[in-house]
């Protein structure tokens, strides 16, 4: 059975019939349980820790640090994700309602010790269904405060159900570099929206990654999403954003997108998450994109390659689908990497949620790292 998917895989994404055995991602095993009670997890990938967010019963919203044991329900709302920057900030958005409503978000803050960290006001932002973020956090300089918060990406369905696609991008406005407090105390400001576009006429369920290119002004981005509710065709898109106009924070700032490539995986799946990770430091052939997705047997499956720069062509921000790899079996996967170089650490690191039976009601959650063999 796992060799028939793969090679029905291969057809469609040139995946090489050695995908499994060479792929760049590898799978810790086995994963872990830590919850009992979850659904819709999410997850933010730090430098040696993770958070995770989820909806309980309810619309109660919880989140944990790592593999505590205990969970802090720091809001209210539906369909949580969360993403961090290498520096211990944390942004998290979710909806008001089940069916498509404004979305809410805050910040969070982890020193390393578990404690509440959830705590600011929520403000608003766009209006929509299943809103999935992304961050790409830039190098820190405390002599001249940059910012650790550098790209940020929103996707979401515009209505309940199938409908358009719309991108917003923003830059952080007062979010200072933490260091996972090894340097100065957490704060944070905000977040500067610059305005959602449609990027695509119709889908359902869309997950997005992002990764900064050299330059601090544009940035790859890799995108995936299905075509209905169920299982059926799953699509990605890579891209180019790029920012233009004043600083993050002043009026007259502006972006723009350009779609590089697209693709479909078969066969029918459902429920795809995406993450990239630097290779050293900017967007080149050493960056990886990992999609993972659900089959219809409830297998979770891998799918890693190259995003970066064509060099006889010049077009940026290429994802290639290499390798694929079942990994583990359950439902809702997301997921979230990164490498510590952009904070002066190194070591790629991932971290994947899951539920472990596909239902809307809660259920046990688990997770399961990866780390890149080929560093």
């Amino acid at each position: 059975m796992k060799r028939a998917l793969l090679a029905a895989m291969a057809a469609s994404v040139s995946i090489t019939s050695a995908g499994v055995s060479d792929a760049v991602v590898k799978w810790s095993d086995p994963s872990h349980r830590y919850d009992s009670v979850g659904n819709y997890p999410s997850a933010a990938q730090g430098v040696n820790v993770w958070a995770d967010a989820h909806q309980g019963d309810g619309d109660a919203l919880w989140y944990h640090v790592s593999t505590q044991s205990n969970g802090y329900n720091y809001d209210h709302g539906y369909f949580p994700t969360i993403a961090t920057d290498t520096w211990g900030n944390y942004v998290e958005i979710h909806q008001a309602s089940s069916v498509a409503s404004s979305f809410s978000y805050k910040f969070g803050y982890d020193d390393g010790s578990g404690a509440q960290y959830m705590l600011g006001n929520a403000a608003q932002n766009d209006w929509g269904m299943s809103p999935f973020i992304a961050v790409h956090g830039h190098p820190c300089d405390q002599q001249q405060r940059e910012y650790a918060f550098g790209d940020i990406v929103q996707v979401h369905q515009g209505n309940t159900g199938v409908s358009p696609l719309w991108m917003n991008v923003a830059q952080a406005t007062n979010i200072y570099c933490n260091n996972n407090n090894l340097v100065g105390s957490a704060k944070w400001g905000g977040i500067q929206w610059l305005g959602a576009k449609q990027y695509n006429q119709t889908g359902f369920y869309p997950s997005v990654a992002v990764n900064a290119l050299p330059g601090g002004r544009s940035a790859c981005y890799l995108e995936v999403h299905q075509d209905g509710p169920g299982l059926g065709t799953v699509r990605w898109s890579s891209g180019q954003i790029t920012i233009s106009g004043g600083l993050p924070w002043t009026a007259g700032t502006s972006w723009s997108f350009n779609e590089t490539d697209s693709g479909t995986f078969t066969p029918a799946a459902q429920h795809a998450s995406v993450c990239i990770y630097d290779g050293n430091g900017g967007a080149n052939y050493k960056d990886t994109g990992v999609i993972v997705m659900e089959f219809n047997d409830g297998s979770l499956w891998s799918f890693d390659g190259p995003i970066g720069g064509n060099t006889a062509t010049g077009v940026q921000c290429l994802w290639t689908a290499q390798n694929a790899q079942p990994y583990d079996h359950g439902a809702y996967p997301r997921l979230s990497c990164q490498n510590g170089l952009l904070s002066g650490r190194s070591g790629v690191q991932g971290i994947e949620v899951h539920q472990g039976t596909n239902t809307t009601s809660p259920s046990q959650l688990w997770y399961r790292t990866f780390t890149d063999t080929s560093f």
